[in-house]
């Protein structure tokens, strides 16, 4: 099996629910051959701050080639109609126009994104999309076209340039000897996981960080050496803060979104 063939899913559909066969079923009719890798369906509905670690964390892994379908909608339902297709870090992301890939685009500076045409989609399948599943009746359709040939993304997408949305919220702010960023994901182990990327030079300067009005000093490079709450650099490249045999969010009474002070 090649590259060329894989196709995550990353989605908010849930594990009991048909959404995600679907999906699947829609690319398989398109493209036989295509390995589909389940990545979750089990972020909680409009976590979009979740689903920008976890594509992050993806184009990070993958192999070139790779096509990612991430599906959560975010609140602001206007963009969730606009779909994107960004070619970033030698592989496609197929999402919706609304803030799922800044974490992604703040790392990987090469890319270059296109508006899927729902228009042409629909000519191409002949059929009528359906407006409340366009992750069936156009993202996934989408990676079934580019899963047999990626030069088809000029047939399926409009040639005007693009803006992507990006979400202010994740701008990571640096000031004097403060860095300021926030939660983006607690995983099933409680760790609690930023959207700051940061050296390991710059990691062993930290002098202390505050979340929740709380202070931590203490740091880790492994899991194993923590001792109470450390904070350490995650598979990512990631701030993270983490608890011995303990879930730090519960101890520290922290959730996605929060707000973390960093002083060096």
């Amino acid at each position: 099996m090649t590259s060329d063939k894989i196709i995550t899913l990353t989605t908010d559909f849930g594990g009991s629910e048909i959404y995600a066969a679907l999906v699947k079923s829609v690319i398989w009719r398109i493209s036989k051959t295509a390995k589909i890798i389940d990545v979750t369906h089990s972020l909680n509905a409009f976590d979009i701050l979740s689903a920008n670690y976890f594509l992050y964390s993806l184009l990070n892994n993958f192999p070139k080639n790779t096509i990612h379908i991430v599906s959560v909608d975010s609140k602001n339902c206007d963009a969730n109609k606009e779909i994107i297709i960004i070619k970033i870090n030698e592989q496609y992301v197929i999402c919706a126009n609304n803030g799922i890939a800044t974490l992604a685009l703040q790392n990987f500076t090469n890319y270059s994104a296109y508006k899927l045409s729902l228009k042409n989609i629909a000519k191409l399948t002949k059929t009528d999309l359906c407006i409340n599943f366009l992750a069936r009746d156009a993202i996934a359709v989408a990676a079934g076209i580019l899963a047999n040939n990626r030069k088809k993304i000029f047939e399926i997408t409009d040639k005007n340039k693009i803006e992507i949305i990006e979400l202010k919220e994740l701008k990571v702010i640096k000031r004097d000897n403060c860095v300021k960023c926030i939660v983006v994901h607690i995983d099933k182990f409680g760790n609690i996981i930023t959207n700051y990327k940061i050296p390991k030079n710059d990691f062993f300067k930290i002098q202390h960080l505050k979340i929740k009005n709380l202070k931590i000093s203490e740091k880790a490079e492994t899991y194993n050496e923590i001792k109470k709450i450390a904070m350490l650099i995650g598979d990512s490249g990631l701030l993270e803060i983490s608890a011995s045999y303990k879930k730090a969010s519960k101890l520290l009474k922290s959730n996605i979104g929060d707000s973390i002070e960093i002083f060096y």
